[in-house]
C-alpha cells in the first residue's frame, strides 16, 4: 500500500521506511512467538486427541480473507 501511495499515514513516524522498518520487526516477533509456542505445544508430553494431533502436525494453514 505504502509503494502504491494509498498509504499515507504512518502512526506518527516522520517517513514511510520507519514505518515500513516498524511493521517488519512486528511481523517478525508475530512469527518468533508462533514458532516458541510450536515448539512448547510439539515438546509437550501432555496426550492430545487425534484431532489436536492432526492439527498440531498438519503443515499448511488456511488463510481466510
Amino acid at each position: 500500500m505504502i509503494n502504491q501511495r494509498n498509504q499515507t499515514v504512518y502512526k506518527n513516524y516522520t517517513t514511510a521506511s520507519d514505518y515500513i522498518a516498524m511493521t517488519q520487526a512486528d511481523n517478525m516477533e508475530a512469527l518468533n512467538n508462533l514458532y516458541d509456542l510450536q515448539n512448547l505445544i510439539s515438546l509437550s508430553s501432555l496426550a492430545m486427541s487425534d484431532a489436536q494431533n492432526t492439527l498440531t502436525n498438519t503443515k499448511t494453514v488456511t488463510i481466510y480473507f
